[in-house]
């Protein structure tokens, strides 16, 4: 009697400890981030006038905007806006954020074109 007894007590105990253990926890994932925003497209009939400036591989197209340039490297343009860097294929393009800022440019706009 006192080992079934034993047994039985010993058993309930295990058996309520199991569901504990074995319990499923659902975890959220991660908020997204949210999406930069990305400033509008210019408008024109034609691409604008050049300048170089004082970085090689980079003119200024400052007739459309002050921090427009055009990276001849890579054959992207790239603007300053927003307290970074955005990239385009056109100058009347869409602006997105760049994979990689090309090395000139990481330090900001250049101040003046040549």
């Amino acid at each position: 009697m006192k080992l079934r007894f034993r047994v039985l007590t010993s058993g309930l105990w295990l058996v309520a400890c199991v569901p504990g253990s074995f319990g499923i926890w659902i975890e959220p994932p991660p908020p997204v981030p949210p999406e930069l925003p990305v400033p509008a497209p210019f408008e024109g009939d034609r691409p604008p006038r050049l300048e170089p400036t004082s970085l090689p591989g980079l003119e200024a197209a400052p007739s459309v905007d002050p921090t427009l340039y055009y990276y001849a490297p890579f054959e992207r343009w790239f603007r300053y806006a927003m307290n970074r860097w955005y990239e385009a294929f056109t100058w009347d393009g869409h602006w997105f954020p760049p994979e990689r800022v090309p090395e000139p440019l990481k330090q900001g706009p250049p101040s003046q074109p040549r």
